[in-house]
């Protein structure tokens, strides 16, 4: 059991998390693959979203060319941008955590320009934003969460994390920070998730089960 009143950072994962992005996803992967002449399609890319973009590639066995997919991934990415969407209430309860005095901030392995184009779109101030660099390792580690908290200057008992995927939940413990899963994402429910939303709202509550 969570007790808000004694956290002031709430962390978040951005796809699946506060922003649907799986037909922004689909639309770049096709075309990407077309372009690269990679045989994967996209129900298989899309099981290993969650850690960063390279790492995912090579997890597919793609060994070549990591730098120019990524570019290709990510140029197609942006042209669609508008096909990602926020999930209901996620601009409401953010700024519900701001007036009561929370800290917010973003951890994803989403490209740093794509994930500020959609940042913009809910118009509000985060304290930190972490995204996948040469200098940071991605989730499941947990250099991100850890330059988060750093930034925010929070101890690691003092803030959450919410994401949907067990490289979340991984990267959470790895810095021992309370995981929320949010269980209407893009991951599958884990016995050992001890805190789990259905909704975004859930995060008004003082405790969360």
């Amino acid at each position: 059991m969570i007790n808000l009143k004694k956290k002031n950072l709430i962390l978040f994962d951005v796809d699946g998390v506060l922003f649907d992005s799986k037909k922004n996803m689909f639309y770049a992967w096709n075309k990407t693959k077309i372009k690269h002449n990679l045989n994967i399609n996209f129900k298989h890319y899309f099981s290993k979203i969650g850690i960063p973009f390279k790492d995912i590639l090579i997890s597919l066995g793609i060994k070549k060319n990591l730098k120019e997919i990524e570019r290709t991934y990510s140029n197609e990415s942006s042209k669609k941008i508008h096909l990602v969407k926020s999930f209901p209430y996620a601009q409401n309860v953010l700024k519900g955590l701001l007036k009561s005095g929370k800290k917010i901030g973003i951890v994803t392995s989403k490209h740093k320009n794509r994930t500020k184009k959609l940042i913009k779109m809910l118009n509000l101030k985060f304290t930190t934003i972490q995204c996948p660099t040469s200098r940071l390792k991605g989730k499941p580690n947990p250099d991100q969460l850890l330059k988060a908290l750093r930034e925010a200057k929070i101890s690691s008992s003092g803030a959450i994390y919410v994401g949907d995927m067990d490289s979340d939940y991984k990267a959470s413990k790895n810095a021992k920070i309370d995981f929320v899963f949010a269980e209407y994402g893009y991951g599958f429910k884990k016995k050992h998730y001890k805190n789990v939303i259905k909704n975004l709202r859930e995060l008004k509550n003082d405790k969360i089960f």
